[in-house]
């Protein structure tokens, strides 16, 4: 992510374990997912972005602006509505890139390539500077002939404009304000004398390690021959020194003027980037400004500033404030000078070395610490607005009263620690920390990603001040944790995956614990409101398949759950479960515990034993006596079943082979032979039809019709014998 320049950041979101897909990707939440950011450990604010873009497998991306990543070190913590689906940055924080870091042209074995067109605006500078360290060689006095020389060369912006941002008039008279500076429209800001004396000075504040190159003024200087100082104040020699000698004309006719500047008309310390033109006249009688602009070039910082921070060593580095003091390479001493040292600079940054000791002896509001293993003592300072990086241990009283940003603490190591409102993300807690000071009566705590540092079944303990009203919201803590002092009005939310045995004391708290846990021990006393619904007992793990498949499905009516599939399926599958309730029960017949009143009300139905011998073997029912509860089969099984053998008789609908042989004989049988459609000559419908239809002799033809009496069916051609009995034909009715 680059400062100041808009990104993108991607979020993962997945199910909880009271989710429907517990520790898979849940896609399709877009709408439901939102994040807060937090700049430079301030406030959470709203990410612009409200709702991300759903890439794939649970993966979402926000739109950041460039506002929104104008920080040092930003945060992302994103969330979702639905329940039991959990929402994580990837990464959760990140330290910014300069603008345009990632347009560097960087080869393969990582060297940036660079063109260097101008040196202060001097391309010949640039070309100089590229003889010199390109073996052609430079000759003659001006120019550079050591590395120290050349590490002294500074770049800066070319020329920029700044409007007038105030007016300070000590004598005089004042016609409309400054205001009328800002645009050259023929609309003059006045001053007239007092006394025959003009004195007064425009002000701006130039940002960052900005310097003015000179002032742009137009207007008119009266009478003829007055004379008007336009002057600089020179913040070194505290004083203001003449830089330009205007003489009147009479008339208002508008002139223009450039009134160079150096370096020392910026201001320093409490002053810093203040700039004061001043007008000052013992003779005119007007002095009209249309139009007034503060030229200036913005330099880079000096090298070492690296990363734009302050660098402290408070064991090895040089006391002072002087330039070059605080660099990466002559790192300052004291925490006193570094921020005097950063206040000269706009730099809200300090890097501290390991072993090194971050002790402020005041207030340290809205900076930012880098490090690894570098003490800090908080030293019962405000330290609102403030973020640490890696710092351990972490010991002392924090107050955070001065504004209504928090501390931020990242993985570091906290001992014994008190403070007010905080965020850990990724700190280990290894002694006792204490909510609420004497500062914030309703301290706001907030730990994602923390851990206990105690080893074996030795825990952190949590403490709260007395009377103070406590807001705690533990995420993904792992190890055990003992929190005493818990009060009414106290609302703590404890969660994780890992957790150890976390012990509750006190009284009349609201507490939820959720996740997996080793033990949970409740000493709250009064009238808490604890819950533990959403949390697992390490040691009951093993029976959760079990209490899973013993679940009961006639619950199971959320649509689309894997419960009511279930449900489903078995509705629709089994009608009833049975056993048999027989001594004496034979291969085809015996009696059930079966409760249906209604005679006949299984008859075409399977029966199918799920338990004895006949396991898994199937019957169609052929009747059921609803009084006595005797089955009874056409087909018999194997055996005669066990009594007590379990059963199940299915929802499908199936005949016996008895009822399938009669009801095919009496439908073939009493088939009206005229619906059948014929295709072929030598078949049984055409025998039948002999037998049943007209048919009739003539000569030696054979004609047999069809159920029509009239159309011929089939023909064949007869034997006669004049002996025998004649017959000529048949009609049956």
């Amino acid at each position: 992510m680059e400062k100041n320049i808009a990104g993108k950041w991607v979020v993962y979101a997945y199910g909880l374990p009271g989710h429907a897909s517990p520790d898979l990707p849940v896609t399709g939440d877009a709408a439901n997912i939102t994040a807060n950011i937090r700049i430079d450990g301030g406030a959470a604010n709203a990410v612009d972005d409200v709702n991300p873009a759903e890439l794939e497998n649970g993966y979402y991306v926000f739109d950041i602006t460039a506002v929104e990543s104008n920080g040092d070190l930003l945060l992302l913590a994103p969330t979702s509505s639905t329940a039991n689906v959990r929402v994580v940055a990837a990464p959760e924080a990140v330290y910014t890139r300069p603008p345009n870091f990632n347009d560097l042209d960087i080869a393969v074995g990582g060297e940036v390539s660079a063109d260097v067109v101008a040196i202060s605006g001097d391309t010949g500078a640039a070309d100089n500077l590229e003889s010199q360290y390109d073996n052609t060689g430079l000759t003659g006095d001006t120019f550079p002939a050591t590395q120290a020389q050349v590490g002294n060369i500074s770049s800066g912006t070319s020329a920029q404009g700044q409007n007038a941002t105030g007016f300070v008039l000590t004598t005089g008279v004042e016609t409309l304000t400054f205001a009328a500076t800002t645009a050259a429209d023929g609309v003059l800001h006045e001053i007239a004398p007092s006394g025959g004396n003009t004195d007064g000075y425009y002000t701006t504040t130039l940002s960052g390690n900005s310097a003015p190159v000179s002032v742009f003024w137009r207007g008119y200087v009266q009478s003829n021959a007055d004379v008007a100082e336009f002057q600089f104040y020179d913040w070194v020699a505290a004083g203001y020194v003449t830089e330009k000698t205007i003489i009147g004309a009479n008339g208002t006719t508008l002139t223009e003027e450039e009134i160079p500047a150096i370096n020392s008309y910026v201001g320093t310390g409490a002053n810093v980037g203040e700039v004061r033109f001043r007008l000052l006249s013992a003779t005119t009688t007007k002095i009209a400004t249309d139009r007034i602009i503060f030229d200036y070039t913005t330099v880079a910082a000096e090298s070492g500033f690296e990363g734009g921070m302050v660098w402290v060593d408070t064991i090895d580095g040089q006391a002072g404030t002087a330039r070059g003091i605080g660099i990466a390479t002559n790192p300052v001493l004291t925490i006193g000078d570094a921020i005097t040292i950063a206040a000269n600079n706009s730099l809200h940054q300090f890097s501290f070395p390991s072993d090194s000791t971050l002790a402020p002896t005041g207030d340290f509001n809205g900076y930012t610490v880098h490090g690894v293993r570098y003490d800090a003592v908080l030293g019962g300072h405000d330290w609102a607005g403030t973020l640490m990086n890696k710092a351990a241990p972490v010991s002392g009283t924090a107050t955070t009263a001065v504004t209504a940003d928090s501390l931020v603490l990242i993985e570091c190591l906290i001992t014994t620690m008190t403070s007010d409102d905080v965020y850990f993300l990724g700190s280990v807690f290894a002694g006792t920390y204490t909510f609420g000071t004497s500062g914030i009566v309703s301290p706001t705590v907030n730990m994602t990603h923390c851990k206990s540092g105690l080893a074996g079944s030795s825990s952190p303990v949590f403490t709260k001040t007395p009377g103070a009203t406590l807001t705690w919201a533990v995420r993904d803590w792992k190890g055990g944790m003992t929190v005493n002092g818990l009060e009414a009005g106290d609302v703590v939310t404890i969660g994780g995956t890992e957790l150890g045995t976390i012990t509750l004391n006190g009284a009349d708290a609201s507490v939820e614990v959720r996740g997996i846990a080793k033990a949970v021990v409740n000493n709250l006393t009064g009238s808490p409101t604890v819950n533990l619904d959403g949390v697992i007992i390490a040691s009951n793990t093993a029976d959760i398949p079990g209490d899973v498949w013993d679940e009961a499905l006639s619950g199971h009516n959320v649509g689309g759950s894997a419960g009511k599939a279930l449900r489903q399926i078995k509705e629709g599958t089994v009608s009833v479960e049975g056993e048999v309730n027989d001594v004496s029960a034979t291969a085809s017949s015996f009696v059930t515990n079966l409760t249906e009143t209604t005679d006949d009300h299984y008859r075409d139905v399977s029966f199918v034993f799920i338990g004895g011998t006949l396991i898994g073997q199937s019957r169609p029912v052929i009747s059921y006596n609803g009084t006595t509860k005797i089955v009874t089969f056409d087909e018999p099984f194997t055996e005669a079943p066990a009594d007590g053998d379990g059963f199940i008789i299915k929802t499908d609908h199936v005949h016996a082979v008895s009822d399938i042989a009669i009801e095919t004989s009496d439908t073939l049988l009493n088939r009206d032979i005229s619906t059948v459609t014929d295709t072929n000559s030598r078949t049984l419908l055409n025998a039948i039809r002999f037998l049943r239809n007209k048919w009739s002799v003539s000569g030696t033809t054979l004609t047999v019709t069809k159920e029509d009496d009239t159309t011929t069916a089939w023909t064949a051609t007869v034997s006669t014998d004049a002996a025998a009995e004649p017959v000529t034909g048949t009609d049956p009715s």
